[in-house]
């Protein structure tokens, strides 16, 4: 049992103790780095995004696939954390997890949304617009051929006087 004198604590040797004092120390840290990094990772994305809009989206995108990794270290970490704490440390822990995912997802949700919006050259979209332009540009070459071929008064309609197109 530990005795206190003169304001010092002193506690008996117990190396099971110790041991679970340095894991402890060590998640701590773990978790701290974890959730320093993706903060401020968070905080750089949503300016870019804010301030740059479309010009950050790949770079964005990209740092979200990166961190990701990190985000997942940094929730199961503080889960743990939670699983020992006492219920006041464990419900401040839990708000500052569920923030951090909240901001994470809104930003993957923007980067989703612009994905959406945008034509890749693998989308369907992009497909059918290139397959619809080269049927137009064959047609109009088609169309031109067949005017120079015939001549244009092939082609002219004739409207009855006084009339104009």
């Amino acid at each position: 049992m530990a005795q206190i004198h003169n304001r010092i604590i002193t506690v008996p040797y117990d190396p099971e103790l110790i041991k679970r004092w340095t894991r402890a120390s060590e998640q701590w840290k773990r978790f701290h780095a974890n959730f320093k990094e993706i903060t401020t990772w968070l905080l750089v994305a949503e300016s870019n995004l804010e301030n740059n809009g479309d010009a950050s989206h790949k770079e964005i995108k990209n740092g979200l696939q990166t961190h990701q990794t990190t985000l997942n270290n940094m929730n199961t970490t503080g889960n743990d954390i939670i699983g020992q704490s006492n219920m006041l440390d464990a419900k401040g822990m839990r708000e500052k997890l569920d923030a951090i995912n909240r901001r994470w997802e809104a930003l993957y949700e923007a980067v989703q949304e612009k994905k959406d919006r945008t034509w890749t050259s693998d989308s369907k979209q992009w497909e059918r617009f290139h397959t619809d332009m080269r049927q137009v540009t064959t047609w109009l070459l088609v169309a031109e051929a067949d005017l120079e071929r015939k001549g244009r008064a092939a082609y002219e309609v004739k409207l009855p006087r006084g009339r104009k197109l």
